[in-house]
């Protein structure tokens, strides 16, 4: 499973329905995300794509993008709403892995499973890794599936950011293929 943030404004929702799908190769997030998964050896058909927060964006008189906070972020009852769905998703889908895009979903799923509660402060990859950007043997509140959770830098922001990144003695890119990696191998 791939977990983003949000999905994007009705609008550009509405170009992606005419169209049939989205644009790959224009947006950012899909662009580098699917050149990553690449990298690594997994094939988009083989994941379960969804966002931690459900709905579009409205559309406004000047747009407010489609990166940032997501507006429904600020209302408690949605975001308990979308928790509960999320919830809901892990429990049909059953995840070995989880690969968590970007820092601002992680806050969100502290509160799901003990050993996430760390997440809750973590608003840095260096508060991140190196020792809470792979949890393994998650078991989610009122769920029974053990599932391992990996931190990735957002795929939209991963040309400037992931070269922050530190896991396993590696920097940068190397360190979140080798994330990848051990979150798989520790499925098996």
């Amino acid at each position: 499973m791939v977990l983003g943030h949000n999905f994007d404004s009705k609008k550009n929702y509405h170009i992606s329905l005419q169209k049939g799908s989205e644009d790959v190769k224009k947006n950012p997030t899909w662009r580098n995300l699917v050149q990553f998964l690449a990298n690594v050896g997994i094939a988009p058909e083989d994941i379960f794509f969804t966002n931690f927060f459900m709905g579009l964006i409205a559309d406004r008189a000047k747009p407010i993008g489609n990166t940032g906070t997501f507006p429904g972020a600020h209302d408690a009852a949605f975001v308990q709403r979308c928790q509960g769905f999320f919830l809901k998703q892990v429990d049909l889908q059953q995840p070995r892995v989880i690969l968590v895009l970007g820092l601002k979903v992680p806050k969100y799923l502290s509160n799901l499973a003990r050993p996430l509660e760390p997440w809750s402060k973590a608003k840095t990859f260096a508060a991140i890794d190196p020792h809470l950007c792979l949890i393994r043997n998650v078991v989610f509140h009122g769920l029974a599936h053990p599932t391992t959770l990996a931190v990735l830098t957002h795929p939209s922001y991963r040309p400037r950011n992931v070269k922050y990144r530190s896991y396993a003695g590696l920097r940068g890119g190397s360190a979140e293929i080798r994330l990848i990696e051990d979150a798989l191998s520790s499925t098996h």
